[in-house]
């Protein structure tokens, strides 16, 4: 087998484990108590939601989609899954902490040290919230298909709590 065709097969192996890979243990559930404040220490954190698209649509790939923003109109996605891993998005990033949205949708990671960080929703997730088809609204621009996500910069101390996720359905 040739390099191209291994470097191929595991990156499509760590593209299966991304979509299939079950709660770790290193888990954090967005609704447990934060940790106690240190100023070394950064999270990060935001909501995911249905993004409806009825009035003020932003055109998009042949479909009209939500404008990105949520509103009180717009539901919560509960129990959906989030992926953290360390460096810049890339399509074959492996996951090294995961946690599920709470009821009202949202979700956070405490505890960073500073540094670069991705954060991952893939909507093919078995038994969610997410209707198909759909596509998402936000991130806008970052996101394929499925997977949408967020490259963030953490410096020591920070607070990032304004990543959302929006899924618009069709």
């Amino acid at each position: 087998m040739s390099i191209k065709s291994r470097i191929a097969v595991l990156s499509l192996v760590c593209v299966v484990l991304l979509i299939t890979s079950p709660l770790g243990a290193a888990a954090s559930a967005p609704d447990e108590a934060a940790e106690a404040p240190n100023a070394k220490y950064a999270s990060l954190g935001g909501i995911v939601f249905q993004d409806f698209c009825k009035v003020n649509c932003v055109a998009g790939s042949s479909l009209n989609r939500g404008n990105g923003v949520p509103n009180t109109a717009e539901p919560r996605l509960a129990n959906i899954l989030v992926g953290l891993s360390r460096g810049a998005c890339r399509p074959t990033q492996g996951v090294f902490r995961w946690t599920r949205t709470n009821a009202q949708g949202g979700y956070s990671f405490t505890g960073l040290a500073a540094g670069t960080y991705c954060v991952m929703v893939n909507s093919r997730q078995s038994g969610t919230a997410f209707v198909k088809p759909g596509v998402w609204s936000r991130p806008s621009g970052r996101s394929s298909y499925y997977l949408a996500s967020y490259t963030v910069r953490l410096t020591a101390g920070q607070a990032h709590n304004g990543l959302y996720f929006g899924w618009d359905h069709k």
